[in-house]
Formats: C-alpha cells, sequence, structure tokens
C-alpha cells in the first residue's frame, strides 16, 4: 500500500487501471498484487457477514 500512496494512488485506481500522475501504469506486480488484495478483502466481507451489519 505504501507504494500505492506514494504514486499518489489508492486501490480502486489501481484496479481501474489509471495511470498515475506522471503518466506511466502501475509496475504489473503490484497492480495484480492489488487486485488480488481487492478480492480477497471482499470474499472475506461476504464469509462473515460484514455486509448485513454495516450502514
Amino acid at each position: 500500500m505504501k507504494y500505492l500512496e506514494g504514486d499518489d494512488m489508492n486501490v480502486f485506481d489501481v484496479v481501474a487501471g489509471k495511470p498515475k500522475a506522471n503518466g506511466t501504469k502501475v509496475n504489473p506486480l503490484w497492480a495484480h498484487m492489488t487486485v488480488k488484495w481487492l478480492e480477497g478483502f471482499r470474499q472475506n466481507v461476504e464469509e462473515e457477514g460484514v455486509a448485513a451489519w454495516l450502514p
């Protein structure tokens, strides 16, 4: 995450394929790891039923 934040990006920017401020793409490894992290996070939220108690 610190690498994304260092480029003034967030998880959703990376998943959407947005370029960094200088116009270059995020390192493919960081992009892949970001997508995997988000998939795992969403799966955990669903499995634990978190959506049921969130506003």
